[in-house]
């Protein structure tokens, strides 16, 4: 007999903590793509929640829960997308959209957009550059909080 494995995707806003956690979005997702292919600069998302009561804000209504996603999560947030994992597709928030799904019964629907961290680095016109391994060299070109900032990713 073949085995079906349900692969429920993690999602949480990595800025945004409620009782210094971060903020689950999985129990509102509808729907989620994510895309990344050698011939795309960056890899991008698409985020489709539908805001519900949820055990995470046991005293929000669903109407609640709504305006409070609408308050917290904001463009240049950064979201963590993992799908076996947590945390295997980090992003940065680059628009956010709603709209209304009419079917058993009228729903909003909050659709979060954006780009891999890649994404943040051709923002910023950061390549690979051999010359940018030797850190001296590094810092005279790109300055100190850049070099530093590439360490992190690194």
């Amino acid at each position: 007999m073949n085995k079906i494995e349900i692969i429920r995707p993690y999602v949480r806003i990595m800025n945004t903590t409620i009782e210094n956690q971060n903020l689950n979005l999985s129990p509102f997702l509808l729907h989620i793509t994510t895309s990344l292919n050698i011939n795309q600069p960056a890899g991008s998302f698409q985020i489709d929640l539908i805001p519900a009561h949820t055990e995470q804000l046991p005293h929000f209504s669903s109407t609640q829960v709504g305006s409070f996603l609408e308050r917290v999560i904001n463009k240049g947030d950064i979201i963590s997308i993992g799908f076996r994992k947590e945390g295997t597709f980090l992003g940065r928030i680059e628009a956010i959209q709603f709209s209304k799904t009419y079917s058993e019964r009228p729903n909003t629907v909050m659709s979060i957009l954006g780009r891999n961290l890649g994404g943040l680095l051709l923002d910023d016109d950061i390549v690979f550059a051999p010359e940018l391994a030797i850190k001296e060299k590094a810092k005279k070109l790109l300055g100190e909080e850049r070099v530093q900032f590439l360490e992190i990713i690194r």
